[in-house]
This record gives structure tokens, C-alpha cells and sequence, in this order.
């Protein structure tokens, strides 16, 4: 299994490759989209990381074209452009995510992590799950058990097979599975370890730092650490509910909700994205009074 890097620019691929793997990731570089897609026919690839701007052939060229072809294959849009529009197109016409140059590396390398884990679980889904009537499950964690990644993605694997049907593309399984990671770890940062997201405002600098170290000290204080994250949901023919409470102090979510609804986001900013992106994957999306406790519906495609 690799990943394919499309980017006309070769010094960009090679640094995303050369990062790829250093973490153990096998890669490909196209320098254009039509060689890019002849590749994807004839080679295994799990996803594929594709910048958005490149002439003659863009990246919503390739998206349009991969999907005919390959419709499970995950994309990701690595972009330098900081524009709204583009973004929620890409989203809107498939892809499963986007990340913003200059990239993020243990952003880049944790959702390429995640949707190799997809693939793998793809490859052994339970046929079973598409005759359940109706299922309600209650599960509750520990701060410091989801702060690890790895229990983290699996408990978001476990979920997205309740999020799907065998009938859904596996495009939107990656996309849900993106949207519920994003929940859980609001809140966790946010809610449980009452971590401020504005820290990271300026990428790659010392708030990013005093963010990364706040989590690091935090995750390992008791008074935080221990605190509980409940996530329940309820499966029937029609769709799945899924809830998840942090015991934090909550936010003012009607206001952040409003900005995502009128397109105010500032992506620019390495925070505040990920409300976003779940309100766009899911059918439906709403909190309590409070705003530790958020709600995503998903109505199945069959």
C-alpha cells in the first residue's frame, strides 16, 4: 500500500514524500493529474495527497476523474491557498480533508495513519453491521486513554463502521471518520484538557508551542487526565446518532456555528477547523445549552 503524491511543484512532493518516509509510509510523486490517474488505475494506492492550484489539469480535474475510476480512493488537497470557497468545494465534491501549506507535519503523518487503518478495516468490514434494527451503545473513557493515538483511531474505526452501510462509498467512510476524530479531540484539548485553541494562532511559532506543551503537561496532571469522555450512539435502518460529552466548561457554540454557516473562517489560522469540517461531512449537527456535548447525524446512502 502507498500513498500518491500529485504536485506540479517537485521540490513540494519530494519534502511530503521524504516525509512520508521517514514515518514508514511508501509514496509515489505525479507531477501532473493525467499521469497521476493512469498511475491510480494500475498501482494500489490508500490515499492520495493532491495539491489543488496546478495548471492545465487542477486538483477538482483529478478529483472529478479518480472518482470514476477509483470512487473509494481517499483524497486529500494540500494547498498554499488560503480561500474558503476552494476549500468547502473540495470537501463538498469528495475529498475527504485538505491541509494548508506549509504542512503540518505530525498533522499530515496522523491522518495518513488513520486512513491507512481505514483501508486495512475496509479490506475486513462485518457484513452483518447492514441488518442491525436498532442499536444503542453507551461508552465512556478516560482523558488519558484517547490522548493516545492509537485508541483514539480505533475507537473512531469502531464508529465509523457503525456510521455506514456496506453500500456507502468508502470515500465517505474516511470523510466521517475524519469528522468524529475531529469531535473527540475538541473535546478532549479543549473541553477536558481546557486547552485554548487561539494559542495556536500563529502556526509554527511559540504559540503553537505553548499549545503542544499545555496538552503535554496537562495529560499527565490528574486533575485533568482523569476527567471522562462519554460517547454514546444510536444505530437503526435509517441512519446513526452519535453524542459526545467532555466534562469541561463548554463554549459558546452559536457563535462559532454562525461563522462556519456564513463562511467566516479563517484558514489562515491552524485551529478552529475542525467544527467545520464535521458540520460539512454530517446531516445534521447541534450541541447542548452548555457546549461540552455535541450531537452528528448521519442519514445512510443506500
Amino acid at each position: 500500500m502507498k500513498v500518491l503524491i500529485v504536485d506540479d511543484y517537485l521540490n513540494s512532493a519530494t519534502a511530503i514524500s521524504d516525509l512520508l518516509e521517514a514515518n514508514g509510509f511508501e509514496s509515489e510523486i505525479s507531477l501532473h493529474g493525467k499521469s497521476a490517474i493512469k498511475r491510480a488505475k494500475k498501482e494500489e494506492f490508500f490515499v492520495v495527497l493532491c495539491d489543488i492550484f496546478m495548471p492545465d489539469f487542477s486538483g477538482f480535474d483529478f478529483l472529478s476523474s479518480i472518482k470514476e475510476i477509483r470512487p473509494e480512493l481517499p483524497i486529500i488537497f494540500i494547498t498554499g491557498h488560503s480561500d474558503f470557497d476552494s476549500a468547502v468545494t473540495a470537501l463538498n465534491e469528495g475529498a475527504v480533508g485538505f491541509i494548508l501549506k506549509p504542512v503540518n507535519p505530525t498533522e499530515l503523518i496522523n491522518r495518513v495513519e488513520q486512513l491507512k487503518k481505514l483501508y486495512e478495516e475496509r479490506r475486513d468490514r462485518d457484513l452483518a453491521l447492514q441488518h442491525i434494527i436498532h442499536e444503542v451503545h453507551e461508552m465512556e473513557f478516560l482523558t488519558s486513554t484517547l490522548l493516545d493515538k492509537d485508541n483514539l483511531f480505533s475507537v473512531v474505526n469502531y464508529l465509523v463502521k457503525q456510521f455506514t452501510t456496506i453500500y456507502e462509498i468508502d470515500g465517505l467512510k474516511f470523510k466521517l471518520a475524519i469528522a468524529i476524530t475531529e469531535v473527540i479531540q475538541n473535546a478532549l484539548e479543549h473541553g477536558n484538557l481546557e486547552v485554548p485553541s487561539h494559542l495556536r494562532e500563529t502556526y509554527g511559532s511559540e504559540g503553537f508551542d505553548r499549545f503542544e506543551k499545555m496538552i503535554e503537561e496537562r495529560a499527565n496532571d490528574p486533575a485533568y487526565n482523569s476527567k471522562k469522555i462519554f460517547i454514546s450512539y444510536l444505530r437503526s435502518q435509517t441512519g446513526v446518532t452519535l453524542t459526545v460529552r467532555d466534562e469541561g466548561k463548554g463554549f459558546n457554540h452559536k457563535e462559532k456555528m454562525a461563522h462556519i454557516k456564513s463562511g467566516e473562517v479563517d484558514l489562515e489560522k491552524c485551529y478552529g477547523r475542525g467544527l467545520m469540517i464535521a458540520n460539512s461531512y454530517m446531516d445534521d449537527i447541534h450541541f447542548n445549552k452548555k457546549g461540552n456535548e455535541i450531537t452528528l447525524k448521519h442519514l445512510f446512502k443506500n
